[in-house]
């Protein structure tokens, strides 16, 4: 997951400790899309998640670059973001970057 947001961070911990949903938590990025480093995507790589939440909060459209970036590295990751509500266009760059859901 993929947020600077800790009351988010938070609960999407608890949520996926739950074991019913088969679902384990193997990365956190807690820092603001503009500071990703190599070391975050040496880590993303390692783990290779097949679903990544990402919180497009603070800056939407980076966001939307960044999940584009990571889909074009594994095109059967899935997305869920997580933002506040964005324009028609912008949501349709979000799908096609690979975001499949979108909860505002």
């Amino acid at each position: 997951m993929i947020s600077t947001d800790e009351g988010f961070l938070g609960d999407l911990r608890r949520v996926l400790a739950g074991s019913e949903h088969g679902v384990a938590l193997a990365v956190e990025i807690a820092t603001h899309f503009d500071r990703i480093t190599e070391e975050h995507l040496k880590e993303l790589r390692a783990v290779n998640p097949e679903l990544i939440f990402i919180d497009l909060e603070g800056d939407p459209e980076t966001g939307i670059k960044l999940a584009q970036f990571l889909a074009d590295a594994n095109p059967l990751r899935r997305f869920i973001a997580v933002g506040p509500t964005l324009s028609p266009e912008l949501l349709l760059e979000a799908m096609r970057a690979g975001i499949s859901e979108y909860v505002p």
